[in-house]
This record gives C-alpha cells, structure tokens and sequence, in this order.
C-alpha cells in the first residue's frame, strides 16, 4: 500500500535568525522531501537538527521522511521529540498512528487516533484508519459506525471505501462491500482495490467478473501469489480445469508453501482424471497441513478412482477422525464401503451425509447399496429423491430403469431408460439395458437398434449380447 499524508512544514519561529547555511538545510530537506528523495531529505534534516535540537518541525518533518522510507520505528522516535518539544498539533499523534498500525501493533494505533480525533474531530482519516486497526482485530461491527464516520468528513478518501468494503464484507453485506469497493476504485485504481473486488465478486460467485479483476492485479503485479491463487479459484468454479491449474502452478511457484494452493491445483487434476498426479498433490497438501481433512477426502476419492480401496478408506477415516460434520467424507466413503461390499455401512455413511445436506449424488449412492441388498422399492425412492434434486440427472434414470428392469416391469423400465437417453444421447449403457427390456417385451427390432447404438458408443458388454439376440 502506498501511504501518503500531507506534509505540513512550519519554520521555527527563529528560523530567519539563523545563519543562511542553518536555514538553507532545512529548505533543502524540505525540498527534497516533495521531490521524494526521503533518504536525502532526512539527511539535511539531521544535519540541520546538530544546531537546532529544539526544533519540533524539523523532527515531525524527519518523522514524515522516516515514514515514507517505511522506517516506521525510527519515525515514531521523531514524532514523540516532535511532541515532546512542543507541537500540538493532531498530525503527530494521528502519524504515530500509522506508524503502530503498519508495524501491526494495533492496539496502540487505536489509541494514538484516539487522541488525534480528540485533538481535531474533524479529521476523517484517523476515524478510517482507527476503523481499519479495529477490522484486522476482526472488530467488524464496531468498526463499521466509526468508518462510516471518516468517510463523511473526508468522502473522496479512496481508502475509507476500501476499508469499508472489507469491514462489510466481513458483516456479511457482501451488495454492500462491492460498492464501496467499485468507489475506491473510481476514485483513484489501485491494485489492492482491485483485489478486494475480485475477493468479493468470488464470494458472490460473479467468477468471471472476479477473473477480470485478478486480470487487472496480475498485470501489475506477476509476483502476487494470492491474486493467481483466487483466481485459479474462479476458474475452478467455472469448471476451466486447465486453466486453473496454470494459475495454481504459478501461485505455488512465488509460494510454495501454501497448503491450499497444492490442494486446489490436486482438485483441477482429479476433475481431468489425473488421478496419479493429484494424489502427488495432495501428499504436499498434507505435509504442510497435517490436518487439512479435505486433502485426505479426496486423495481417498482419488485412491478409490484408482481401485486402492482399502488405502482410500484408510483417508476418508482419518478425514472422519479429523472433521467429524464434513459431509463429502461420509459420502466418499460410501462409495468406498459400497465397493467392498459393506452396503450397511454404506447406507449408514449415506445416512450421515445427507443429516449435513441434501444431495442427489448421496441419495443415488444410497439407492445403489439398497438396490445390491435387493431392497428395491426403498431404492426406487431414493432415486425418486435424487431426480427431484436433479431433473437432468441421466444415471439416476438408469439406476431407476435398472431397478423396474430386475423386477420384470419392463414397460417402466423402458420409460426410465429413454428418459436417461434423451438427457445423454451418448449413454451407450442406458441404450444397452433398453435394448433388454426391449428384447423381453418381444421388441426385438427395437432392440437390435439399440443393442447397436450401445455397440456405437461403446459400452463393453453391447456386442456379445447383441450377437445373441440380433441374428
């Protein structure tokens, strides 16, 4: 963040009595100081306070030198001589504000604006930067009356709008935060503005809207791990594998030691089915989180993807062990448990998953392991439950005419599976099992039909019944 406060340079008030080479150091700190030469600056001013150590606005002057060079410690050691030889002024107190607040010691940022509001209650930026203190100490609900109250008295502040953003963001008014985080930015851009937009357009899933902001921040900072990282976020909401993975890779090559990062970039593979590369990911993961318990739920999914089924369930319990409420691990688990043909406690891991939330995806689990324990109607309703959840849902469908197939009602199963067909027309198994319901019902032109689309896209068992039945 650039830091900028106005200088205000008061000559002592005998000045004019020194000798010119005297004053000529101060003049000449002073214009060094507005041409930005801040190391220069504090050299002249040094030299000028050798024969004027009583000189409160030559330390203030310093002070502000020594704060832009961000040599905050030194600067606040001006600031308290500035104060002790005299100034009165509110600018000393509010800039060893500043000082404690970017050396983090918040605390005593707090108080140091304390006292400059009550020296000058006008002065808008020690109530935003009081505000912005009381927001990194997670103070979000106090802090929102006294920002509100520095942007009044000084509305063209940039910072006060981003600072507000945050504090709203974090109250959960997120219409809120992006407004003021589309002021700071029509004020006067700024990276760090940019960033927050993108941080709230991700939370409000505007994802591309989000990508064009990281965009803008990358462009002028390559080097920002995080805005690669969010936005590889973003384009792993919006299902872009690929490019998310560019962004991971890049994030982890500025910072290769953030947990999420590795995970993250593992979930852009497991989508792409690399399923070996992804469990390498969330390995890193884990080592640098031990307890990161959605690395081990998925690295178990992977495993299980790659019929290592007992070490994927060995994952999903630790990621049990870990985090008892996460829903996907009872899920993942269950997919596991069903595999190895422990279909109570599959449906007891289902159980749980859906007390957490209602998915389609546990509900058709569960109906496959009610199906495999001949509890057929109580597998019809969970399907009923997943297509309700999911009208397009093509494998519950399936699952569905599979279900009416095994128990002889041919008329329903045909339905299920045309159904399933006209959601995926390239579902070689749903074209496979109408064809032998088709067959039983004497269909036999229809199923020799479909026993060949099912040939076409490629389901293994089509052909050899096809060659029974189509002769």
């Amino acid at each position: 963040m650039k830091k900028i406060f106005v200088i205000s340079l008061l000559l002592s008030l005998n000045l004019a009595a020194q000798t010119p080479d005297v004053r000529d150091h101060f003049k000449t700190a002073f214009d060094l100081y507005e041409s930005g030469k801040y190391q220069d600056a504090i050299i002249e001013y040094s030299t000028y306070l050798v024969k004027n150590p009583d000189d409160e606005a030559a330390y203030y002057n310093r002070a502000l030198a020594k704060y832009m060079m961000t040599d905050y410690k030194d600067a606040l050691i001006d600031y308290n001589t500035s104060i002790e030889k005299g100034r009165k002024k509110f600018d000393a107190v509010y800039g060893k504000g500043l000082c404690w607040f970017y050396l983090k010691n918040y605390d005593d940022a707090i108080k140091e604006f304390d006292k400059s509001i009550a020296i000058n209650p006008s002065h808008g930026k020690s109530y935003i930067f009081k505000a912005a203190a009381l927001h990194i100490q997670d103070k979000n609900k106090e802090a929102l009356p006294i920002v509100n109250k520095g942007i009044e008295l000084d509305p063209k502040y940039e910072w006060g709008y981003f600072y507000r953003s945050k504090i709203k963001f974090y109250t959960n008014d997120l219409k809120g935060a992006l407004a003021d985080a589309d002021k700071s930015i029509s004020i006067k851009p700024n990276n760090e503005f940019y960033f927050q937009r993108g941080f709230v357009q991700l939370e409000l899933k505007n994802y591309e809207a989000s990508v064009v902001d990281y965009d803008t921040v990358i462009k002028h900072n390559v080097k920002d791990a995080d805005a690669w990282y969010n936005r590889g976020l973003c384009k792993l909401d919006l299902k872009k594998y690929e490019e998310a993975k560019f962004d991971f890779d890049k994030s982890i090559e500025i910072n290769p030691t953030k947990s999420d990062a590795y995970h993250n970039r593992a979930l852009c593979k497991y989508y792409l089915l690399s399923y070996k590369d992804a469990i390498t990911d969330f390995n890193a993961a884990i080592d640098l989180s031990p307890k990161f318990y959605k690395a081990y739920t998925y690295r178990g999914a992977a495993l299980y993807h790659l019929k290592q089924y007992q070490d994927a369930l060995a994952d999903l319990n630790k990621s049990i062990t870990i985090k008892k409420d996460y829903e996907s691990s009872y899920y993942y688990r269950a997919m596991i448990k069903y595999m190895l043909v422990n279909d109570t406690g599959a449906i007891n891991d289902c159980n749980v998953a859906l007390s957490y939330r209602k998915s389609y995806d546990t509900y058709l689990q569960r109906g496959l392991s009610k199906y495999q324990m001949k509890d057929y109607n109580g597998a019809l309703l969970d399907y009923d439950e997943a297509i309700k959840l999911n009208p397009k849902y093509a494998r519950a469908f399936l699952e569905r005419g599979i279900c009416y197939y095994t128990q002889q009602i041919d008329n329903m199963a045909i339905m299920e599976f045309t159904k399933a067909i006209e959601i995926k027309p390239d579902y070689g198994e749903a074209y496979y099992y109408r064809a032998l319901s088709e067959n039983y019902s004497g269909k036999k032109d229809e199923s020799c039909k479909d026993f060949k689309k099912a040939v076409d896209f490629k389901y293994e068992k089509a052909a050899a019944k096809m060659a029974e039945v189509c002769k």
